[in-house]
C-alpha cells in the first residue's frame, strides 16, 4: 500500500538516535568487503536492528571517559567536547553486533557471566580471560580503547 511504512521501518525510525549510533544502511557501509557481511545481510532486518541496539547498549555500559555532551541524552555518545558520534564508535557498534550474531559466542559469554574461568570436556579445554562486562568483538574493543577510562589515546 503506498504511503504505509512497513513495521520494521517504523521500529527503526523510533529507535534511530535513541538506541543506536548507526542505521542499517550505515552498518552495511561499514561492513563492505568485511568477513561476515554476507551472513549479516542474510539475517532478517528486525534481527539486525536488535543486534545493533544490543551492541550500542553494550558500548554504553563500558567505563567511558568524560561525560555525555548533553544532559539527558539517551546514548553515551557524543561525549562532552564532541559534536558528533566518532566514526570509531559507530564501527565498534557494527563489529560488536556482528560478533553478537555469531551464536558460538553466546554459550561462552553465559559461562563467563556465571563466573566460570575455565571449562574442559575430554581432552579439550578453554580458559576465559575475565572479559565479563566487556565487548565480545576484539576489533570493537580496540576501536573503543581511546574512549575508555584508563585507556590509551587522546579523544
Amino acid at each position: 500500500m503506498p504511503g504505509v511504512v512497513p513495521p520494521d521501518e517504523r521500529m527503526w525510525n523510533m529507535q534511530t538516535n535513541e538506541k543506536s549510533y548507526v542505521s542499517l544502511e550505515e552498518a552495511q557501509q561499514i561492513l563492505v568487503n568485511q568477513v561476515g557481511m554476507d551472513e549479516w545481510l542474510a539475517r532478517p532486518q528486525t534481527e539486525r536492528l536488535r543486534l545493533l541496539i544490543t551492541a550500542a547498549g553494550r558500548i554504553d555500559l563500558l567505563p567511558l571517559r568524560g561525560r555525555p555532551a548533553q544532559e539527558g541524552q539517551t546514548l553515551a555518545f557524543p561525549r562532552a567536547g564532541q559534536e558528533q558520534v566518532p566514526k570509531a564508535v559507530k564501527e565498534a557498534q557494527v563489529f560488536e553486533a556482528l560478533a553478537l550474531a555469531d551464536s558460538s559466542f553466546a554459550p561462552r559469554e553465559r559461562l563467563e557471566q556465571q563466573g566460570v574461568s575455565a571449562a574442559a570436556v575430554a581432552d579439550a579445554s578453554e580458559t576465559y580471560l575475565g572479559r565479563r562486562g566487556r565487548l565480545i568483538s576484539r576489533r570493537a574493543e580496540q576501536l573503543m580503547r581511546p574512549y575508555l577510562r584508563g585507556g590509551a589515546g587522546i579523544v
